[in-house]
């Protein structure tokens, strides 16, 4: 079998998600509380805050590898807010305590205060469905 060659670095991935992230908690403020579509954000929101924790994971554990332990320690330090952030989405989402995301969403806005959005971003919904996806996970 041969090898599988990433095209584009897991930083890039992850500024990607990160862009995903924030658009989408734009988009929250304009739905009704425990709307499907709500519902399909959050859910969105919190698949897309595990994407970032994968790729932060394996970054970490090529480090641990290579022996950069001090590296690969700061790398999860700053990292640590989306592991918090991920759990705590994870809870409203299972328990539907929507009036607790507003709280948590201005928690975070320290972490995502320099992820800026396009003005016309090229993703559309991507979230259709994410509501399903993780509750059936």
């Amino acid at each position: 079998m041969s090898r599988v060659y990433r095209t584009h670095s897991l930083s890039s991935e992850r500024d990607k998600l990160l862009k995903l992230i924030v658009y989408s908690i734009s988009k929250i403020p304009e739905e009704n509380e425990g709307s499907d579509r709500y519902k399909d954000l959050t859910a969105f929101i919190a698949l897309t805050s595990k994407a970032v924790i994968d790729s932060i994971d394996t970054t970490i554990k090529a480090w641990e590898k290579r022996g950069y332990w001090i590296k690969a320690d700061k790398f999860r330090d700053k990292w640590s807010w989306i592991y918090l952030f991920f759990d705590s989405l994870k809870e409203i989402i299972l328990h539907e305590d929507w009036h607790q995301l507003s709280g948590l969403f201005n928690s975070i806005q320290i972490y995502l205060s320099d992820v800026t959005v396009p003005k016309r971003p090229s993703f559309d919904k991507p979230w259709i469905g994410s509501y399903d996806k993780f509750i059936n996970k």
